[in-house]
C-alpha cells in the first residue's frame, strides 16, 4: 500500500498521503476507504496529498476515477484538494483529473501548497 488516511480530528478533513509510484489500484483502494470514512449524510472534505508521489496512472485511468466516485454514490458536495509536485507527470495527471472532474460538477482543485488546499477546503481563500 502506497497511502496512508485519516481524519484529522480539528478539522475533519479526511486526509490521504501517498508515497512511491500511485497505481490504479491504489486509487480505486483509497477512495473506497475515504468514502466509507466519509459515511453520514451532507458533504465532506478530503485532502489527498502526492507531493512525494509519482503518478503511474494511464490517462484511461484517471478519466476513470470520477466514474467510480458516481458508482459509490458519492456526494457531489464533497471538496477534494490535491497537493502536487510543481512539475512532471504528476503535475500533469492531477490538471487533467481536476478538468474531469470539474466538467463532471466535482468539486476538485489541484494546489502546490498544502496550507493553500487546506485553506480551500475550510473556505478560508
Amino acid at each position: 500500500m502506497a497511502w496512508k488516511i485519516q481524519i484529522d480530528p480539528d478539522s475533519g478533513i479526511i486526509q490521504t498521503v501517498y508515497n512511491g509510484t500511485i497505481t490504479v489500484q491504489d486509487v480505486r483502494d483509497q477512495t473506497v476507504e475515504a468514502l466509507r470514512l466519509a459515511a453520514g449524510e451532507g458533504s465532506h472534505l478530503f485532502l489527498t496529498d502526492v507531493h512525494n508521489a509519482d503518478s503511474g496512472l494511464s490517462t484511461l485511468d484517471i478519466h476513470e476515477v470520477p466514474d467510480q466516485w458516481d458508482e459509490l454514490q458519492a456526494d457531489q458536495r464533497n471538496k477534494l484538494a490535491l497537493v502536487v509536485p510543481e512539475v512532471g507527470k504528476t503535475w500533469r495527471d492531477a490538471q487533467l483529473y481536476e478538468t474531469l472532474c470539474v466538467s463532471r460538477g466535482w468539486k476538485v482543485r489541484v494546489f502546490v501548497q498544502r496550507n493553500s488546499a487546506i485553506d480551500w477546503l475550510l473556505g478560508v481563500e
